[in-house]
This record gives C-alpha cells, structure tokens and sequence, in this order.
C-alpha cells in the first residue's frame, strides 16, 4: 500500500555555480552523497541537482516537507546499475514508521535545465 508520494523539480543551474553547490552540499548532503556527485565531473551539476529534487520529493511523501525533517536525513546512493536507493535517519525515518511505510522508491530524470525526482513510500 502507497504510504505517500512527492515530486519536486530544481534547476541545474541551481547548482551550476561550484561554491554556491558546495555551501548547499555541506549544508544538506551526507559524506556519502558529496562523494558521489564529487566523482561525476562534468555531471556534478545535474546530479547535485537531482539528488536535491529527491530529497525534497521525498519529504513531500513524508507529508511533511522542510518542516521537522532536515534534507540531511534524507540520503541517497546508488545500487551497481545507477538505481537511487532512499536511507531515512532521525526524524525522515521517525515519521516514515508513524505512516507504516517500509519501503522508499525513487526515480530521478534530468532534461535540458531542469532535474526532478518522485518518492513513493511504500508500507
């Protein structure tokens, strides 16, 4: 059963400017996640800017948005083949147990400027 759904967009240019991105991604990125976007080069922008529209789709399905919940307990990684995996800590993960959900779904597209995500909470 859904638990909760959200979708967000933001702008790759959002991120273009690296030490605009660097103040957010120490501010709402895990360790983990600066790694990542760090080792995509030429791709930093677009998916610093994706990782955020799925954190932030994320929150959405939560019910919650930015309020409670730190973007910083919303993490995401990445199986072998590229799929985003969601990891929920603190408060992210308090609230997704009081909604029943068990499971978190993300997807995550970019076309011309723009980078969106949706999260389905799955219980």
């Amino acid at each position: 059963m859904i638990r909760g759904i959200g979708i967000d967009l933001c702008p790759i240019s959002y991120m273009t400017d690296e030490k605009h991105r660097s103040l957010l991604m120490e501010r709402w990125y895990s360790d983990i996640e600066r790694a990542y976007v760090a080792a995509r080069g030429e791709a930093a922008a677009q998916t610093a800017a994706g990782f955020f529209a799925a954190k932030e789709a994320t929150l959405k399905a939560l019910g919650t948005g930015l309020f409670g919940i730190s973007l910083r307990d919303v993490e995401i990684r990445h199986n072998d083949l590229g799929v985003p995996i969601l990891f929920l800590y603190g408060a992210a993960m308090e609230r997704a147990e009081k909604l029943g959900a068990r499971h978190g779904h993300l997807s995550i597209t970019h076309a011309a400027d723009m980078a969106a995500g949706v999260c389905i909470l799955e219980g």
